[in-house]
């Protein structure tokens, strides 16, 4: 979403960080991050759904973004972008397919131990030693658009841009449009420019799911309307995918190079 920024007429706001050093992290750098994350764009909310505007953060006391001084106050989006069809609740990470860890004929999983997507989105890279800590998941393990520690180029879609996902809106909980639970809300909790994480990344091994009071559920897309919710596709075309799209045609549309025929209207 910051790099989109100078393309929806927000340059002033793309430049807020830059003072001139770009090899070096600097205090003015920091400061200036603050300002950025608590920033509303418009652009980034549903008009549907809650306005853009700034809200509370409670969590510096134990997280705060790299290279940005602490936050209290953040602005949070409705959008989120494309990480694939990788399992979000096993210990296993997919690397093509449309099926389940059972069924070894349809999927090639890598086991990874007791590594899980949540190892992906709060990494450890603090010794500099690739030998320790969390290593960068390979290309081969993330099947998006938007992954960890990947340029994606068009040459990597090999599904086709008009057959995979870029962008969608983002299941919330209603009940903490315009608060904040931490525990529960860690989909909906920090600024759309904080870098991979929940708030800006959504999976789809789980059907799509309407906004529902209650319930929380912050790796799927999803949204408030009633009849489907919006995705832009990565040639830039936007469609309406109803909640009840089949669940392999979701996972497909999720992932980038499967190879598998997704048809017309089945969506």
């Amino acid at each position: 979403m910051y790099q989109i920024l100078p393309y929806i007429e927000e340059q002033a706001l793309y430049d807020l960080t830059n003072d001139g050093q770009k090899t070096l992290i600097t205090v003015q750098q920091k400061k200036a991050a603050v300002t950025l994350q608590a920033t509303p764009v418009a652009a980034f909310n549903c008009p549907s759904r809650r306005p853009a505007k700034t809200l509370p953060f409670v969590a510096g006391a134990t997280w705060n973004p790299i290279n940005s001084g602490p936050i209290t106050m953040v602005a949070r989006g409705d959008y989120a972008a494309n990480t694939g069809d990788t399992d979000t609740n096993t210990s296993t990470w997919q690397t093509k397919g449309q099926g389940t860890p059972d069924d070894p004929n349809d999927d090639e999983y890598l086991d990874k131990g007791d590594a899980k997507i949540g190892d992906w989105v709060f990494p450890d890279y603090s010794t500099g030693d690739p030998n320790h800590g969390s290593p960068w998941p390979d290309l081969k393990m993330q099947s998006g658009i938007n992954i960890l520690g990947v340029d994606i180029k068009l040459k990597y879609i090999t599904d086709g841009t008009s057959k995979t996902y870029m962008v969608g809106e983002k299941s919330l909980n209603p009940d903490l449009y315009d608060t904040l639970e931490p525990i529960y809300n860690g989909g909906d909790n920090a600024s759309y420019f904080s870098g991979f994480d929940w708030d800006v990344d959504r999976w789809a091994d789980q059907p799509p799911l309407r906004d529902t009071p209650g319930l929380d559920s912050f790796t799927r897309f999803g949204s408030v309307h009633p009849g489907g919710w919006h995705a832009v596709f990565c040639d830039g075309s936007v469609r309406s995918v109803s909640y009840d799209v089949d669940k392999f045609v979701h996972k497909h549309l999720a992932n980038r190079g499967d190879g598998q025929t997704i048809p017309d209207g089945s969506y």
